[in-house]
């Protein structure tokens, strides 16, 4: 698939990752007993009350959700099951879906009352196409069968059905004939979930399950190119982007990192509010997809307490908010460059006046226009956002100022002519853009990305595009403070996603430049594919 072929593709499935869910876990037992559940740790065979699952129902709604999803454990063995049904689909959410093991619905009036109380959809989770893999991986003798049987009533009584598998040493290599066979039953959504190093997977059958991705690459892109049959829609589930190269246009919505981020959002407070390490760190973090993530944010903890962040990022209506907790926490950064975004100079002087950045500490301004800057700033001011001509000009005057260029289409030209007129001052920059669709619509393509950053400094920027690129500065944004000063996790996860979910290729660990590359933003691979990444050094 060319990379603006799988760019299309990529961008037609946008609208369904970034749909608003609300998850609601209505059990912590299940039927099934499978090698690789990640969820094993937290089966202590109960159901969660009904008080509660209600209450989380309308929580839901109350904040926009409009796809609500009931899990376990096995949600449909909770005595309440059809009553959650009832309730979401009274409280308005537009889809209704359980992810389900399918055994209970093998029975017929049971399948009716769900579609009656108004079900939509069944995730059906099926790890293997024969009865004996099946059985073996769900850990359940007759597991396969009543699984089938559940499908087909499903499908019989109109729900949408699709099926989730999690991919491991037992099935990778026969994955692509657990498709087809789904396939010649009518079910054409899949989604292949990768293998997460928690619970019985981890604990007790890590030699089993476990394997390595790159040995069985062939089967796996035989599997994932069933992605371009007709009606066939094929989603993978924590993925690391490197193993999909040549399948880029199904690697996973970064924002689905903020799903991940919200079910173990007890930790991450845990660990914001007084250090305390997430409780599965160790050895287990080299096979986990949050790693970075989770590293990020431990940095991040950190460097806000010992004010060690490189510059604070603060737009003028949040300096005029500002809560004393966190005024404090963005004041012991004292060797911080100040970055304020505001409409013009006048309120960029205004909104610094509120901020407790010492009376020499070094400026940079993002300013729609650069008029009424009082001349008593002006010598402090170390950067400048270039984004047109008049922006480029009031830079130029300001000595000893970088001009940072972001990259995009509508800044393309004004590059241009501040290299032509200012190179040694040039600072090219990747915006952060945390959707397909404007990576897209605004970004460059690397072809013009290299053609720029050939000659000038730039930051968070592959080094094979722009040889004099450096990884990016510590930044601290004010909107992702608490009123006490702690990290607010969620608006900081955000930032990460458009900042900081980076990627390479598996090409580049011989890259002579890894060091001081963290490669390119996953939203530019969706984009333009991994090809564009030739690693420094290797023939």
């Amino acid at each position: 698939m060319s990379g603006a072929t799988a760019a299309t593709a990529a961008l037609a499935r946008e609208g369904a990752a970034l749909e608003e869910r609300q998850w609601v876990r209505l059990t912590r037992r299940c039927n099934n007993r499978c090698l690789f559940c990640h969820d094993s740790d937290r089966q202590d065979g109960t159901n969660v009350p009904m008080d509660r699952v209600l209450e989380e129902i309308q929580a839901g709604r109350a904040r926009g959700a409009a796809r609500l999803v009931l899990s376990g454990g096995e949600a449909t063995l909770h005595p309440g099951f059809l009553q959650a049904v009832a309730a979401g689909r009274a409280a308005g959410y537009r889809w209704v879906q359980v992810i389900s093991n399918g055994r209970m619905f093998s029975y017929e009036r049971f399948t009716r009352q769900a579609a009656e109380a108004g079900l939509d959809e069944a995730t059906v989770s099926v790890h293997g196409h024969t009865a004996a893999l099946h059985d073996e991986l769900a850990g359940a003798p007759g597991a396969f069968a009543q699984a089938l049987r559940g499908i087909q009533n499903l499908q019989r009584a109109g729900r949408v059905v699709s099926v989730d598998v999690v991919v491991c040493r037992l099935n990778v290599g026969v994955l692509p004939e657990l498709l087809r066979f789904f396939m010649s039953m009518g079910i054409m959504e899949f989604d292949l979930l990768h293998l997460v190093p928690f619970g019985r997977a981890w604990d007790q059958e890590r030699d089993r399950l476990f394997y390595d991705p790159a040995t069985e690459a062939p089967r796996l892109l035989e599997a994932l190119r069933m992605a371009a049959l007709p009606g066939v829609h094929l989603w993978t589930n924590r993925w690391p982007a490197p193993l999909l190269e040549g399948a880029e246009h199904l690697v996973q919505d970064p924002h689905k990192l903020i799903d991940e981020v919200r079910g173990t959002a007890e930790g991450f407070q845990a660990l914001i509010e007084t250090g305390t390490p997430l409780q599965c760190a160790g050895e287990r973090c080299g096979a986990c997809v949050m790693k970075p993530f989770c590293s990020a944010l431990a940095e991040a903890v950190e460097r806000l307490s010992a004010g060690r962040f490189e510059v604070v990022s603060v737009t003028a209506a949040d300096a005029a908010g500002l809560a004393p907790g966190a005024r404090g926490a963005l004041g012991r950064q004292r060797e911080a460059a100040w970055r304020i975004t505001a409409q013009d100079g006048a309120a960029a002087a205004a909104a610094l006046s509120l901020l407790p950045a010492g009376p020499g500490a070094p400026l940079e301004f993002d300013l729609r226009r650069w008029t009424g800057l009082p001349g008593a700033l002006r010598p402090r001011v170390r950067r400048a956002v270039i984004r047109d001509d008049a922006a480029l000009e009031a830079a130029l005057a300001l000595p000893g100022c970088d001009l940072e260029v972001p990259l995009e289409r509508a800044t393309a030209a004004v590059a241009a002519r501040a290299l032509a007129r200012a190179e040694e001052r040039v600072v090219l920059a990747a915006s952060p853009r945390s959707r397909l669709s404007a990576t897209l619509a605004e970004g460059l393509p690397p072809t013009e990305v290299a053609a720029l950053a050939g000659r000038s400094r730039a930051e968070a920027l592959p080094r094979c595009l722009a040889p004099r690129a450096v990884l990016p500065r510590a930044r601290i944004e004010a909107a992702t403070l608490r009123p006490d000063g702690l990290l607010d996790l969620f608006p900081w996860a955000e930032r990460y996603v458009a900042e900081r979910s980076r990627t390479r290729s598996l090409r580049c660990g011989g890259c002579a430049e890894t060091d001081r590359c963290d490669g390119a933003h996953v939203n530019e691979v969706r984009a333009h594919g991994f090809s564009f990444m030739r690693p420094i050094g290797v023939a």
